[in-house]
């Protein structure tokens, strides 16, 4: 204790050593402050007092603590340029010089405090035990700090200054203490008539009554005489998790913490009203607010702000997330964009970075991509990752940015330097949208609030909720969600969207262009059966759309078209055909039924079609092709396809189409090559024997029969001979008769006699019961 006196002592802090001494040496409250300050003959009534080892001991350290009558007088102004100029030893030097000269010095004590506060922050560790050199600093902004409120009590700057020193205290008593210091700053407030400190006092009266609902916040308690040492197993195992929570817990009724929550909610409506451009008061009411998911009052608060200052990036975010979580996605797009245009370019990259989403292993690589490679990089996935092309906006992305918004607003702690969405909590609610379960328990053997997040998917997570307000991931287990993260980097199934969209069976044909281009026949077979099941529709409107994109995400085709049909059609295959570049091209294949906001899509990949001299199209099923009336159908434009998506019933005849490019002219200028078609199951199923029949088209003149052989599949070849040309376009009809249900696989062979040379096309069919 002696060793604690001397550093205050050491530090000019006579008020400090005194209390120190007091609890010491147990003696009864003097005017210690009076004592370490005043002049010596003033102290002559002291010398009454009956000289114990106490008393003796209090006399000299008011011997000490006197100012020296020979010393030159020092002024706060002395100390405050020191300051400036960098020297903090000579400010602590020259702010002790003041006291001594007039130990009711308010600013005096006031700047010493601060900057005793501010040299401490360095040195505090997380936790209990802390360092001597934050124990002296601490001390010294504790005691001045009280000061200089108790004398200037109407100094609502004081006040409020000592009640954020105390709020930063690791301590649970001494930032509720915080709470009367704010109380007081806001009287003191009122009665100057300052508006801005009214506002400051009662947004941080407000912090303090939410860091005491925060841990109290959907709280479960322990049932009697249970542990729970095994926490850290159970989040990483669902059933485990739920079983504890559920017999080893019990809600607590009525809920804990509703009225500091309101406490807080009234006292940071009440800054804001006291000054409309605080915004550190206007977070927090947005805070509060999206705690409930009050969003028509968010929207309301928002909107006002926004009416006084059409700039604010923040108003502009709080209002996109209220309009999405309303359901009007428009007006959070504009919302949206306008609070990143707004934002400054760092908050703005911070804000929308795709990493935020992305592996943890994958976000190095992509941080060290140039500007432009990221950005394509976050284009294409957007681009693949939109559940509709044929909406108006990216659902997903648009969540993305509600849930980035919400972080941001929820969690953030400027006081703490938090930013809500790079917190761990942010993380975790940034990947997978809000939990459906939430709860925390009572704090364990460390002081800390355990905060547990449970989703339908069975991910769960563990934050320690410590004295700060902040929550972070449960240390032990970081890896193990580092490793979830990596398996699942991101869920969207809070999304309606996402439960309402169907799959669509597609075929893809490419056939040689002019150019270095292909031409893209593509048939979808629409899902109306199961788009309008459960509902009372028989008829109405189909939204239908064909995107293809290159590489750097950019759209080269946009095909969309309504079509009011009967949903019972038998007609539910359509067909788009488009010219496009020979390079690898992604494409999206889309139906939407906008009422029931049921959909069905197909997404994949146009791969380039190889163009050496001899080759093949990709091969085509139709259920029917058929030469145009009048033509001579060299090319495949020249037929007219009744479209299929490969799917087909038992008995059904269908049609084969491909081109073959390339073929060596004999000297008699033609061209002689043979079909070989094969058929084998790619189920696994054997094949049973049955008869095949190919008729008409170019690939015979006469029928053609086959017997399949058991397990051995089906094998038909003829041979052609015809003028020569450099596309040789060749359609056959195909009737399986009683081949059995299943997935089969179509290849075409053509070999060219002259130079022996083959090549193959291949589909896969299947044959539905």
């Amino acid at each position: 204790m002696f060793e604690a006196i001397s550093s205050s002592l050491s530090h000019g802090d006579c008020f400090a050593a005194a209390r120190l001494a007091m609890t010491a040496y147990g003696t009864q409250e003097f005017d210690f402050q009076r004592i370490a300050s005043a002049p010596a003959r003033s102290l002559r009534p002291y010398r009454l007092i009956r000289m114990t080892r106490t008393a003796a001991f209090l006399l000299a350290l008011s011997g000490l603590c006197a100012p020296d009558a020979g010393a030159q007088k020092t002024s706060l102004a002395d100390a405050r340029a020191s300051l400036e100029a960098g020297d903090t030893t000579a400010a602590l030097a020259k702010l002790d010089g003041a006291i001594r000269s007039d130990a009711r010095d308010a600013p005096a004590w006031h700047l010493r405090g601060m900057l005793a506060w501010d040299l401490a922050r360095p040195h505090k560790r997380d936790g209990v035990i802390q360092t001597k050199r934050y124990i002296d600093l601490s001390g010294m902004a504790d005691s001045s700090l009280r000061l200089a409120a108790q004398h200037a009590p109407d100094s609502a700057k004081y006040l409020l200054d000592l009640g954020k020193y105390l709020m930063s205290s690791t301590h649970a008593s001494v930032r509720f203490a915080a709470t009367d210091a704010f109380k007081k700053g806001m009287q003191a407030a009122g009665r100057s008539g300052d508006n801005m400190l009214l506002s400051q006092a009662a947004d941080n009266a407000g912090e303090g009554f939410w860091r005491r609902y925060e841990p109290l916040a959907n709280r479960r308690n322990l049932s009697n005489g249970f542990a729970f040492a095994d926490l850290d197993r159970y989040i990483t195992e669902p059933r485990s998790l739920e079983n504890y929570l559920d017999n080893f817990t019990f809600k607590v009724r009525p809920p804990l913490g509703e009225g500091d929550y309101r406490t807080a909610s009234d006292l940071f409506h009440a800054a804001l009203e006291a000054d409309p451009n605080s915004a550190s008061a206007l977070k927090h009411v947005f805070m509060v607010l999206v705690d409930r998911g009050q969003w028509l009052d968010l929207r309301q608060v928002a909107g006002k702000r926004l009416s006084q200052a059409p700039w604010d990036p923040w108003a502009w975010l709080a209002s996109g997330l209220a309009s999405h979580r309303l359901g009007e996605a428009r007006t959070a797009v504009a919302d949206f964009d306008s609070a990143l245009t707004y934002f400054s370019p760092e908050n703005r990259l911070r804000f929308s970075r795709l990493t935020r989403i992305m592996r943890p292993a994958d976000t190095v690589s992509f941080t060290q991509l140039n500007p432009a490679e990221r950005a394509r990089t976050e284009r294409m996935y957007w681009l693949l990752s939109d559940p509709l092309a044929l909406t108006s906006g990216n659902e997903y992305g648009l969540e993305f940015l509600s849930r980035v918004a919400f972080a941001e607003l929820r969690w953030s702690s400027e006081a703490f330097g938090v930013r809500g969405a790079d917190s761990d909590r942010g993380e975790v609610y940034i990947r997978y949208g809000p939990a459906p379960f939430v709860l925390s328990l009572p704090p364990g053997a460390d002081g800390y609030v355990p905060i547990i997040w449970r989703y339908t998917n069975g991910l769960s997570f563990q934050f320690t909720m410590r004295s700060t307000g902040a929550a972070d991931f449960s240390f032990d287990l970081r890896d193990t969600y580092a490793q979830q993260m990596a398996a699942l980097p991101v869920a969207w199934g809070n999304v309606p969207i996402s439960r309402r969209i169907d799959s669509l069976t597609v075929q893809t044909v490419r056939f040689r262009a002019p150019g270095d281009s292909v031409d893209v026949v593509l048939h979808a077979e629409l899902p109306l059966d199961r788009m309008t099941r459960g509902t009372a529709l028989s008829n109405g409107a189909i939204d239908m759309g064909f995107f293809a994109f290159d590489g750097k995400g950019h759209f080269l085709v946009r095909d969309s078209t309504r079509e009011d049909m009967a949903f019972n059609s038998s007609s539910t295959v359509r067909t788009w055909r488009h010219r496009l570049p020979r390079i690898g091209v992604g494409y999206r294949v889309e139906a939407l039924q906008p009422d029931s906001m049921r959909a069905a899509r197909a997404l994949g990949v146009i791969e380039t079609l190889p163009e050496p001299a001899f080759g093949i199209s990709d091969l085509l099923i139709a259920e029917r092709a058929t030469p145009r009336a009048g033509t001579a159908a060299s090319r495949w434009s020249d037929m007219i396809i009744t479209p299929s998506s490969g799917i087909m019933r038992p008995g059904q005849a269908f049609s084969l189409m491909w081109e073959t490019y390339g073929l060596t002219a004999t000297a008699e200028s033609s061209n002689s090559y043979t079909i070989e078609l094969s058929l084998r199951r790619t189920d696994g199923s054997v094949l049973s024997s049955f008869v095949a029949r190919v008729f008409g088209g170019t690939a015979s003149g006469a029928e053609s029969r086959s017997t399949g052989k058991k397990g051995n599949g089906l094998r038909l070849s003829f041979n052609r001979n015809t003028a020569a040309r450099p596309e040789m376009l060749d359609y056959l009809s195909l009737d399986l008769g009683e081949a059995p249900p299943g997935k089969y696989r179509i290849a075409i062979t053509v070999t060219d006699l002259p130079s022996k040379q083959s090549v193959t096309t291949e589909r896969d069919l299947t044959i539905v019961p």
